[in-house]
């Protein structure tokens, strides 16, 4: 039995529920996440091996007993040797370069936080294909991370916060960290960087400002200066009677993540543009770092930042890539800056 399954503008098929739970290939072992996994081994293959079997990352998530908590196009890709990565399609975001370019960053720091990720055509659409990391543990279920985030070896949980921090991956909701049982600890894997793309303003120690959206129909002033002091708040259910976010075309839908909570959006609108605060957050908090770490992030450039970023969307302009990469270096400064002040006290 054949399912045509819809997840762009034309039809492709793929298994059947039941047919794809019946696969072989589905049940070949899947390389381990530990510190001796060869990633340019795994990008090789990622790059140069087909994809044979495609399933939709919710139904095969629910299939391993875990939940499910995204609401965009995911699927579980098989490639031809059996290896199991997961494959985005790269629909209007452009997330596909975020998270490449995440992986890069990544393998720049020389940490193994990021799974080995590529951009793959698949038909006749492009999207990231990234190493899927398994793991016995659901951490979208985990009420808090904070226990498994401390088990920890003081590298890690520093890499962590530098990258999340330094790359924009400003969105830390549970589902985006894995935890792998190793030995007596974790190892961690940061997935769905697309976060990266989006610039952000912040200020160390508080959570970022992300723009939402360009309003066409604003005028305001093209200050220099992000204006952190001008920040207001409003609630879920306001927000589509409010001229100014009705003039966007911004409605409470493009704001799910409010559902369910009490808390207000707190956002600014600068530059003709809509920029938020998002709760998903966790500020950066690390008052000390690891020579070697420290000696990296000093070293972090301009040329370094155009590399991360040589595959980009070709919609941007090179004052929108050369803006990405001018935020991170302030925030690289932001961080040096800290660790300085924290040093001589």
């Amino acid at each position: 039995m054949i399912l045509s399954y819809s997840f762009w503008t034309q039809s492709y098929s793929i298994l059947a529920s039941e047919d794809w739970k019946r696969n072989p290939i589905l049940h070949n072992p899947q390389p381990a996440w530990t510190p001796s996994l060869n990633f340019e081994s795994i990008e090789k293959r990622l790059h140069d091996e087909n994809i044979v079997l495609l399933i939709p990352m919710r139904d095969y998530l629910e299939y391993l007993g875990k939940k499910a908590d995204f609401e965009n196009k995911v699927y579980l890709a098989v490639l031809e040797s059996g290896l199991k990565a997961v494959f985005k399609p790269d629909l209007e975001a452009h997330d596909m370069y975020a998270e490449v370019a995440a992986y890069k960053a990544s393998q720049w720091m020389k940490s193994r936080l990021v799974p080995p990720t590529v951009i793959k055509q698949f038909k006749k659409q492009k999207g990231s294909l990234q190493f899927f990391v398994e793991t016995p543990l659901d951490t979208v279920t985990l009420e808090d991370q904070t226990i498994l985030l401390n088990s920890l070896n003081d590298l890690s949980r520093q890499e962590i916060e530098v990258f999340c921090f330094l790359f924009g991956q400003w969105d830390r909701s549970p589902s985006n960290i894995l935890f792998v049982p190793y030995k007596a600890s974790y190892l961690a894997a940061l997935i769905d960087n697309s976060g990266l793309l989006q610039q952000q303003h912040v200020i160390l120690g508080k959570s970022p400002f992300i723009r939402k959206a360009y309003c066409d129909y604003r005028h305001d002033t093209w200050d220099n200066r992000f204006p952190f002091e001008k920040a207001q708040k409003i609630s879920l259910n306001d927000i589509d009677h409010h001229p100014d976010f009705k003039s966007c075309g911004l409605t409470s839908q493009k704001f799910s993540f409010l559902k369910g909570s009490k808390k207000p959006l707190i956002y600014i609108f600068w530059r003709n543009s809509l920029w938020f605060q998002p709760y998903a957050e966790t500020p950066f908090l690390l008052k000390n770092l690891s020579p070697s770490l420290l000696a990296k992030i000093k070293k972090l450039d301009e040329k370094t930042l155009k590399a991360i970023w040589k595959m980009s969307p070709k919609e941007w302009t090179p004052r929108q890539r050369d803006e990405i990469i001018r935020l991170t270096l302030d925030r690289k400064n932001q961080l040096l800056n800290s660790l300085n002040t924290e040093s001589s006290q």
